[in-house]
């Protein structure tokens, strides 16, 4: 098929799925990419040789193609013909990232036939279905097919409505993606400008209008907004050329770094991009944004760093949905806590205890064995409760540095009262497997380790005596917690091994389609926490894609087997009641 032939049948295919929009009834929306997929399916056979297989040959397409497209493209909020391109890059791209060979192949067998679908792809990554890098691989966003597997249509980020950390946070978690080449820096350039257009009057869309950013060129503002990505989330203030070589592509920094050197950037004209010092020493090949550029951006979340940073704004909307399993009391225990949070009850409770001259912060300890789902139940309150999660690094909290993690902790909470200050609905502070700031203090410590462990306590402790907000630890080590921060926490939720009705019920819920008499033979055969359950179902996953069957129980049976740990001492089974 030539590119002329190819074009005219395209277009008839589109405009025949256009005409008449059809949505079957209760199909689920991954039988419907199935479906498309296996119409649109084309093998050239070859004797002797394995055949062909090449995607959207128009003309053999039935007209009843349309139902499924329509239904899909309502759901992902495309048109029909961009739904059917879509599922057949789910197809090629098998869970992967897909070349821009194989694309090539598979849709028209050459690079050239293959840029007739260049525009509609283009369309797929502005409508956030599929991201492309700069080296030309495609890949299909994850949440896009969480969506598709749940029979739910795709909702969009919200862009409206976010505060100046939300926005840092969103911009991280996109750099990070061109960092790992999962994403190009064109598509989040438009994002990140979206979320200045939408959210005008944050401290951060308001620096950077004042400072003419959108009036530079393109090469400058990736420059300048690689370079807040690098102070905000690396505390990197110092930097060199060689920082930028995974955000911005050889070609355009090499055109940047000789502009710099003549200080004939844009930037370096308005003092906005100054020369760093280090140790007092002015360096000419190393260069960061002016300090009061800073401090105007990050105006509503604390300004300017005083140290490393040590935790992410986690949205609300961006949790996935996940069930979860507890013994009677824990759960009634959640689900207090749950309605405790909901905004309007909270508001009317914290309202109640003001009158009363008592403290409002709100804090809480999920304590219990590892795997019970002590994390995982912060984040679906999260959910539920419509509040973000402000999640503390532990191992970053510490520093090496005389001095510094006391900064780092005092900065964390100076952050957080910041971000309750400008938000309606106060985000929850989570400290996860908190055992190692929160346990025992050392009484007569010499060792300035000991020191350090002791000031970073006293400090937590005074910040939740003046606590405003939610703060929820969790641990492991319950009798190593010190009994001041056990006076403080308000509530302290247990959470037990589930029982075997329990365990059943987790087992039939992460395999579907596991009998309920193997789901209870499992949890009555293994003492396995929630956590241990989803190894197995990893290794069963797993398992089916290597040998393209589903695992029998007698598998499910090694595996758990293979999930039991051996005491090296007794020879006893952890976990396994014979």
């Amino acid at each position: 098929m030539d590119l002329l032939a190819a074009e005219e049948g395209l277009g008839d295919l589109f405009a025949e799925l256009d005409a008449e929009p059809i949505v079957p009834a209760g199909k689920p929306l991954l039988t419907c990419l199935t479906d498309i997929v296996q119409r649109c399916r084309h093998e050239i056979e070859r004797p002797g040789r394995s055949p062909i297989v090449r995607y959207l040959y128009p003309n053999d397409i039935p007209y009843s193609l349309t139902q499924e497209a329509e239904a899909l493209g309502t759901a992902l909020g495309v048109k029909p013909r961009q739904a059917i391109l879509f599922s057949l890059v789910v197809e090629m791209a098998e869970g992967s990232q897909l070349s821009r060979s194989d694309l090539a192949n598979g849709l028209g067998g050459s690079y050239v036939q293959s840029l007739v679908y260049e525009k509609e792809l283009e369309q797929l990554v502005e409508a956030r279905l599929i991201t492309r890098t700069s080296r030309g691989t495609t890949e299909v966003r994850p949440e896009v097919m969480k969506a598709i597997m749940s029979n739910k249509p795709y909702l969009r980020p919200d862009f409206s409505n976010l505060t100046t950390f939300a926005i840092l946070s969103r911009m991280s978690r996109m750099f990070r993606e061109i960092e790992h080449d999962k994403a190009s820096m064109e598509q989040t350039l438009r994002d990140v400008w979206e979320m200045i257009r939408l959210n005008p009057e944050t401290s951060f869309a308001q620096a950077i209008l004042d400072n003419e950013i959108p009036d530079i060129d393109n090469d400058e503002q990736q420059l300048f907004f690689t370079l807040i990505y690098l102070y905000h989330e690396k505390d990197l203030d110092c930097v060199e050329w060689w920082d930028l070589r995974d955000f911005i592509e050889d070609g355009e920094l090499d055109g940047l770094e000789m502009f710099f050197r003549n200080e004939a950037l844009q930037m370096q004209k308005s003092e906005i991009l100054v020369y760093a010092d280090r140790d007092g020493l002015l360096l000419k090949d190393h260069f960061k944004l002016a300090d009061s550029v800073k401090e105007a951006l990050l105006e509503d979340c604390g300004g300017l760093h005083e140290s490393e940073p040590v935790s992410d704004l986690i949205p609300h909307q961006d949790i996935p949905e996940k069930a979860l399993f507890y013994n009677s009391e824990t759960a009634a225990r959640v689900d207090e806590l749950e309605r405790l949070l909901m905004q309007a009850r909270y508001q009317e409770v914290m309202a109640s205890l003001q009158e009363n001259g008592l403290r409002t912060g709100f804090s809480c300890l999920f304590y219990g064995i590892p795997g019970t789902g002590k994390t995982e139940t912060v984040y679906q309150l999260a959910r539920r409760t419509g509040r973000d999660i402000l999640a503390v690094d532990v191992s970053r909290l510490k520093s090496m540095w005389v001095g510094e993690s006391e900064k780092n902790l005092k900065n964390l909470f100076h952050r957080y009262r910041h971000i309750v200050k400008e938000t309606k609905v106060a985000p929850i502070l989570l400290f996860n497997e908190a055992d190692a700031i929160l346990g025992l203090r050392c009484v007569g410590a010499e060792r300035a380790v000991d020191k350090m462990e002791n000031s970073l306590q006293n400090i937590i402790l005074q910040e939740m005596e003046n606590l405003d907000g939610i703060l929820i630890a969790t641990t492991n080590l319950t009798p190593n917690l010190d009994k001041a921060f056990e006076r403080r926490f308000l509530y302290k939720l247990h959470f037990e091994n589930p029982s075997p009705e329990i365990k059943a019920r987790i087992w039939q819920s992460m395999i579907h389609d596991l009998p309920a008499q193997e789901a209870r033979e499992l949890a009555a055969s293994f003492n396995f926490t929630g956590g241990q359950i989803e190894n197995i179902l990893r290794k069963r996953t797993i398992r089916l894609v290597l040998e393209g069957k589903t695992p029998t129980f007698d598998d499910l049976m090694a595996f758990c087997q293979e999930e039991t740990i051996v005491e090296e001492c007794s020879g006893n089974r952890i976990g396994f009641r014979s």
